[in-house]
């Protein structure tokens, strides 16, 4: 998998090989949500480079557009940051619908976000990367959706969960 800093890059490029041979577009298309952090990192702004504003029926996303490898494309969003009309938005306030529609216009096939936080384990050190395989959420979880799929509990793809590490 791609767990060096480069999530899933090596099965992105087998689907993007996969596509060729199926006559297909060459591209695998991932976005990246992250948060602070994310676009402040020299890796960030030299792989997504282009930056422009997506437009929703949610809202606006600035989006920055650039490549993994020749064969895949990123979509980085920092979600604090998206909303074009302001500059920071907190927690509560991030137009996730927006985010979301915005990476699907733009032909994400799958989508990685990220986040920091603190562990309450030792051995745990800062720096250092989890990749859950399930999710707790003792309190009422904000959905995007406003029909039966607003129930679902989110969960990692299994794949892409075996491609980051």
């Amino acid at each position: 998998g791609g767990a060096r800093g480069r999530p899933g890059r090596e099965g992105a490029d087998a689907y993007a090989r996969s596509a060729t041979m199926a006559g297909e577009s060459a591209h695998f298309t991932l976005g990246l949500i992250g948060g602070s952090g994310l676009l402040k990192s020299q890796m960030m702004q030299s792989l997504a480079a282009e930056e422009r504003t997506v437009d929703t029926e949610f809202g606006g996303v600035k989006v920055r557009v650039g490549e993994l490898s020749p064969r895949v494309r990123l979509i980085v969003v920092q979600r604090h940051a998206a909303d074009p009309d302001c500059e920071y938005s907190p927690p509560h306030l991030v137009n996730y619908q927006a985010i979301l529609q915005a990476l699907k216009n733009e032909g994400a096939h799958a989508v990685f976000a990220m986040c920091s936080v603190g562990s309450m384990k030792t051995h745990i050190g800062m720096g250092a990367l989890i990749v859950p395989d399930d999710f707790f959420a003792p309190y009422k979880i904000l959905s995007t959706f406003t029909d039966h799929r607003s129930h679902n509990i989110p969960e990692m793809h299994a794949g892409l969960r075996e491609e980051i590490l």
